[in-house]
């Protein structure tokens, strides 16, 4: 469910109220690094209840205090739709969505 190292965390299926709370010890790990920046990958998060918004923002305010900035990125579905219409994506740091590439074949 959880992968993590110095400066990026990666996320994995459902964050759920039976689930929050490995992410946010995973979560609280990585910013007791210190790093400048920690790195959130929720591209692989399927699903997002209200414990897991809270754990997301618990998260950026621990990271605000101790100067870390927290970047999400990959939100795709269910939890990208969850942050926009409760508005929490305002109070979040999330890196735009990268357009997806084409290869290009001859």
């Amino acid at each position: 469910m959880v992968g993590k190292n110095r400066d990026h965390v990666s996320i994995q299926g459902r964050v759920t109220i039976d689930t929050s709370g490995d992410v946010r010890r995973t979560i609280a790990d990585a910013l007791r690094s210190m790093a400048p920046a920690v790195r959130l990958d929720l591209s692989g998060v399927t699903y997002i209840d209200t414990s897991g918004l809270a754990t997301l923002l618990e998260a950026s305010r621990t990271a605000r205090q101790q100067g870390t900035r927290l970047v999400l990125h990959g939100l795709h579905g269910q939890p990208h739709e969850l942050l926009h219409f409760s508005q929490i994506d305002h109070l979040l740091d999330i890196a735009e969505v990268e357009p997806n590439r084409q290869d290009a074949r001859p």
